[in-house]
């Protein structure tokens, strides 16, 4: 009798089991089928991280019902808008031998200070025809806007963009640099892509980059890095979804402290950008991604000899006769000054 007594408790648990299994079954089923699909998707572009689909950078888009949509994005011509700019800066001679342009941050003031000074006083800044540019967006204080603006009007050397001043704007800043070069500054040979915290030594970079490959419009010169690291965490990381299942990027790129372009490419490169999903890793994105858009266009590893990011051995060998290091990165903004100072010795003796 007990037993007959809990058979319709028992067949209730049952039902009541099955129909908990049915709803998981059904929510995780789609799950499964997309997991799956990625992993297709995946095989399909282990080489061609541009067509990737969901394994592209991705962004997410709030719409009027403030619902977030993933999906990718590419670059918005009207984020590069330039609202601080002097467009005749290339006007007035037939030919520009480099345009450096200098990625800053808004508040790196006594680093752009360091850099003015090093290029006015550098002799070879009056054998050939430089310009110098900082690269910036908006700052998130809106106080600091009125300083930014002075020194616009000081020195007439900064492009500053609608976006705001952050790491993760670092492609916007670059992108918007080659399309104001692009439209403004055709008649440069070279443009040198560098941070504001690297020492340039114009006597090296004239006497062996300058002309190492003058007769070649489709090569960049780096420090060149075949299947970059992706980091997960950190001031770089990227975040799981992105390339999941990678521990390199699949391709070649370069550390981007310092990279010489032929200014011919630039309108090309900025094109492709258009083109290529966003990824806001400028480095990654300009000299991998992008690049490899373009038939051709290859890089060229020319570090560790001209190209270093190691602060202090860089002082030790700029302190050296003979040293070719053209770019290194410097850790604060006295070793910048420095550097240069200990770099006309030698070219004074």
């Amino acid at each position: 009798m007990a037993i007959r007594t809990q058979l319709p408790l028992m067949f209730l648990l049952c039902c009541q089991t099955c129909v908990i299994l049915f709803l998981l079954w059904r929510d995780m089923a789609p799950n499964l089928k997309q997991r799956k699909r990625t992993i297709n998707d995946e095989h399909t572009c282990h080489y061609n991280v541009t067509g990737c689909g969901d394994e592209t950078v991705q962004h997410q888009k709030i719409n009027r019902k403030s619902k977030r949509n993933s999906m990718p994005q590419y670059i918005d011509e009207r984020d590069l808008r330039v609202i601080l700019g002097d467009k005749s800066m290339c006007d007035d001679v037939a030919l520009i031998h480099a345009v450096f342009v200098v990625h800053s941050a808004v508040g790196n003031y006594p680093r752009r200070e360091i850099i003015r000074q090093i290029f006015r006083r550098d002799p070879y800044y009056k054998k050939y025809t430089i310009r110098l540019l900082f690269l910036f967006g908006q700052p998130h204080d809106i106080k600091l806007q009125d300083n930014i603006t002075q020194e616009f009007r000081q020195y007439g050397d900064i492009i500053q963009g609608v976006f705001l001043d952050t790491y993760h704007n670092l492609t916007y800043k670059a992108v918007m640099g080659m399309k104001w070069i692009s439209q403004n500054c055709r008649n440069v040979k070279y443009i040198v892509k560098m941070d504001d915290d690297v020492i340039v030594d114009l006597h090296n970079f004239f006497t062996h980059l300058y002309n190492m490959f003058r007769s070649s419009d489709h090569t960049i010169i780096c420090n060149a890095i075949t299947q970059p690291k992706i980091f997960r965490k950190g001031k770089w990381g990227v975040e799981k979804h992105h390339l999941r299942y990678y521990k390199h990027y699949p391709f070649s790129s370069c550390s981007g402290f310092a990279v010489i372009m032929p200014a011919a490419m630039i309108p090309v490169l900025y094109k492709a950008t258009l083109a290529v999903p966003f990824f806001w890793i400028d480095d990654i994105y300009l000299f991998g991604m992008v690049r490899r858009m373009i038939p051709k266009l290859e890089l060229h590893d020319s570090g560790p000899m001209y190209f270093d990011f190691h602060g202090n051995a860089s002082l030790k060998c700029i302190k050296r006769a003979g040293c070719k290091l053209a770019f290194a990165s410097m850790s604060y903004n006295k070793m910048l000054y420095r550097a240069w100072k200990e770099k006309q010795k030698h070219l004074n003796n």
